[in-house]
């Protein structure tokens, strides 16, 4: 059986800076004003939208949490900032994307009989 090419994941920190830059300049005015501004049209104010901004925010920030590995082989050492597994996050969302794009080829290219 065939199976699906492999592809690794690659962050793309140019384009998640750019997408967090707009959130950490601007979030705090968009939620002061959203009652006024958006309420009536849009309803109540979220306060779950609110704290997956906030996670967001805190992803790979290594002053929110990071996990020190080390490879035993060749011992080699890495700090690994924390992720914030949101699909909000360009990171994150990308990360989610890939893995379940691959997991569902493999379960759909063992059950095509041929």
């Amino acid at each position: 059986m065939k199976t699906a090419p492999s592809v690794s994941y690659v962050q793309a920190d140019h384009l998640s800076a750019r997408f967090r830059n707009i959130f950490r300049n601007h979030f705090d005015r968009f939620c002061d004003v959203w009652d006024e501004r958006f309420g009536k049209r849009y309803g109540y104010y979220r306060k779950w939208a609110e704290h997956t901004v906030r996670e967001f925010l805190k992803c790979l920030d290594p002053t929110h949490g990071f996990a020190h590995l080390e490879c035993p082989d060749c011992e080699t050492r890495r700090l690994v900032p924390f992720t914030c597994k949101r699909k909000l996050c360009l990171t994150c969302g990308e990360k989610r994307k890939h893995a379940w794009t691959m997991t569902s080829a493999i379960i759909i290219c063992s059950t095509l009989k041929r």
